[in-house]
């Protein structure tokens, strides 16, 4: 995180009466300055309450701070508006008012007849109060109003990202520029900019651990995706394989890189909820994801099933209502990707296109042996970072040029998933034909069979196959979410236009 810059540091440029008259014209009960004054003299008309002290607040440091509702303060550093350190830099903004006070009283003392003599001392004794905490905060709270911006104000630049050195252009030509306060832009790379860089390292380390050259051209496309604000591919990522693999290292370094753009969440913000969890429940772990552009959680457990219906709301570019603990909710559209990366694949129910159109898998097959392991590899790959991002830069230009593009692999590696996930419909290709509208000679009705004998041959078709069958009512749900047509009579359960095969 980037320190707070203090105004008053020598380094800085000092307050100037940049802007003061226009913001003085937007705040209300606010005497009107004469042609000549000052800043100090501005200041010194304003009332001594915590009102104007706001007022003197935001004439002096408007420019510095920003206030939006349920989030709270934001502090302008050089680079970003500060969320972390918000609260506090608007507090020592706040506390500098006590002695700018002092200042305004010394201005007017220099300009006899302006005001009397007993409005002078007034401002000297109020300037001591003024520096109490309880009137620090009375008085953010009353400038609150004036520096409000709504939550979507923030980060709303899609192709926007905040540097060190200034703010990045991305594009099909990415480039640096000035960093400027009217972006609203809240979070910030890890690293410098700089065309200069290289990652010879990360290079050969990527492709020690990727060995496929359209997979990894694939992966560093992913990532550059990730530095936009863009979900338009509407994609959740998983980076699958067992142990060993460099995936861990992977993530971790292109996390440094992304700096505050990069975020952490609970697994269980991708997972299925148990019963019973109310919709009014706080939601921090996605209230804290504003500006975010990439996330990534831990590990999965074994047998954990994604909650499809909340990757649909992430991935689907579409506002979400959330809130903090102890606060009200807010919405945010979500300019993030996801990343799970693990050694057991998310089971995923679904078999609709809605869900397993939002998959992409990356197959992590090699596996480093164990006498080849670095354990100071990632150090090594952070003095490469200002190069690793512009790899990611060079990937995001050729996102820009024509999309994620997954190579056959990846596609593949995603059909092979969802053939896994659903065991039904690789029954279905295995034992049974369908028929459609035939009709079976010997009944002289389309061709059709028993719940009963479907339930059994299932369940066999599963033992063979090493696979654990699903209950009853869930196998029946899946063949009738297939489309599949079914038939009551005499209170048995049938199945129409289909029969078994020679297999079956």
């Amino acid at each position: 995180m980037a320190d707070f810059h203090d105004p008053y540091d020598d380094e800085l440029e000092p307050v100037t009466l940049r802007g003061t008259k226009r913001r003085a014209r937007n705040l209300e009960m606010l005497e009107a300055p004469t042609e000549g004054d000052d800043l100090n003299r501005i200041c010194a008309l304003q009332p001594m309450n915590d009102f104007g002290n706001a007022q003197r607040l935001v004439l002096r440091f408007g420019d510095s701070l920003m206030f939006v509702e349920n989030i709270g303060w934001f502090a302008w550093d050089g680079s970003r508006w500060d969320r972390e350190g918000g609260h506090s830099g608007a507090l020592k903004f706040s506390f500098r008012i006590g002695q700018e006070i002092t200042a305004e009283a010394k201005a007017l003392r220099e300009r006899p007849g302006r005001v009397s003599a007993e409005r002078i001392d007034r401002l000297f004794s109020w300037s001591v109060q003024s520096g109490n905490y309880g009137r620090a905060q009375a008085m953010l709270s009353s400038a609150s109003s004036f520096l409000s911006q709504p939550v979507d104000a923030l980060d709303a630049h899609t192709f926007l990202i905040a540097a060190p050195n200034g703010t990045i252009e991305l594009s099909s030509h990415c480039e640096l520029r000035e960093s400027r306060r009217e972006d609203r832009i809240t979070r910030c790379l890890g690293v410098k900019f700089s065309t200069k860089a290289s990652c010879p390292l990360f290079k050969k380390f990527l492709a020690r651990i990727i060995p496929d050259e359209e997979m990894r051209d694939f992966v560093q496309r992913i990532f550059g995706y990730c530095l936009t604000g863009s979900t338009r591919e509407h994609k959740l990522f998983l980076f699958y394989g067992t142990g060993r693999n460099g995936k861990s290292t992977l993530i971790n370094i292109i996390r440094s890189v992304m700096g505050d753009y990069a975020m952490g969440a609970p697994v269980a913000t991708f997972l299925a909820k148990r019963e019973g969890s109310s919709g009014g429940e706080a939601s921090p772990d996605l209230a804290r994801l504003p500006g975010a552009r990439m996330v990534t959680t831990a590990e999965p457990p074994e047998g954990g099933r994604l909650d499809e219906s909340k990757v649909k709301e992430i991935t689907g570019g579409d506002s979400m209502t959330v809130r903090h603990l102890n606060q009200g909710f807010f919405e945010f559209t979500p300019t993030f990707k996801a990343i799970i990366a693990t050694n057991h694949r998310p089971t995923i129910r679904g078999t609709d296109h809605g869900i397993w159109s939002r998959i992409n898998l990356i197959p992590f097959t090699v596996q480093i042996p164990e006498d080849e392991i670095d354990r100071d590899l990632e150090r090594k790959l952070a003095e490469e970072r200002e190069g690793i991002l512009q790899w990611m830069l060079t990937g995001a230009e050729d996102w820009f040029s024509g999309g994620l593009r997954p190579p056959e692999k990846a596609i593949a590696a995603v059909e092979a998933y969802r053939a896994d996930e659903d065991p039904v419909g690789e029954f279905l290709k295995a034992r049974i034909q369908l028929t459609g509208d035939d009709v079976d000679p010997c009944t002289g009705r389309r061709f059709e069979v028993s719940a009963k004998d479907l339930r059994m041959r299932y369940k066999t078709w599963c033992e063979e196959e090493g696979l654990d069958a699903l209950p009853t009512k869930a196998f029946g749900s899946r063949l009738v979410a297939r489309g599949l047509e079914r038939r009551k009579t005499n209170g048995l359960t049938w199945y129409v236009g289909m029969m078994f095969n020679a297999r079956a």
